[in-house]
């Protein structure tokens, strides 16, 4: 087993919550409600990705795209075309954020002038987020986003 499979534990918190930072993880995903509101809130992570299938969904974010984080093209019934990610729904309407940089700002769109939409393969997460990290860096990242930003969580342990 090598050190990504096995628990976490004797991690640095403080460098996992930086690395969270720097990565730019922290301006679409949240942490107990710290953080954006775009991407998947990553408060129950470990969860969904186990030890290493949460470096593995890091690394290649669109081996698994949950449909609520899934852009989609939308075509309209007058030749109008959209892209982006669906961020409210409203009775008939859907609210598209075509900037996921910028979720509130979004455009509306009648569910009955949509011809049809066509979900993406590919994550709007980016790759390569850690080719600048350390090993270190990388693991203490991995239990702070296992441990819901916990402090006291057993990975922290020394």
């Amino acid at each position: 087993k090598g050190a990504f499979d096995a628990p976490l534990k004797g991690r640095n918190f403080e460098r996992g919550r930086d690395m969270f930072t720097l990565a730019g993880c922290i301006r679409c995903h949240n942490i107990e409600g710290t953080g954006g509101s775009v991407g998947a809130d990553l408060s129950k992570v470990a969860e969904d990705y186990p030890g290493a299938e949460l470096l593995h969904q890091i690394l290649d974010p669109s081996a698994r795209i949950k449909d609520e984080h899934r852009v989609v093209a939308v075509f309209l019934k007058n030749e109008n075309r959209y892209k982006g990610m669906i961020v409210k729904r409203e009775g008939d309407v859907l609210h598209l954020a075509e900037n996921l940089q910028e979720p509130g700002k979004t455009v509306p769109i009648q569910k009955a002038d949509i011809v049809k939409m066509v979900p993406s393969d590919i994550s709007p997460m980016p790759t390569g987020l850690l080719v600048m990290m350390q090993r270190e860096e990388i693991l203490d990242l991995l239990a702070y986003l296992a441990s819901k930003g916990d402090k006291a969580h057993k990975a922290f342990a020394k």
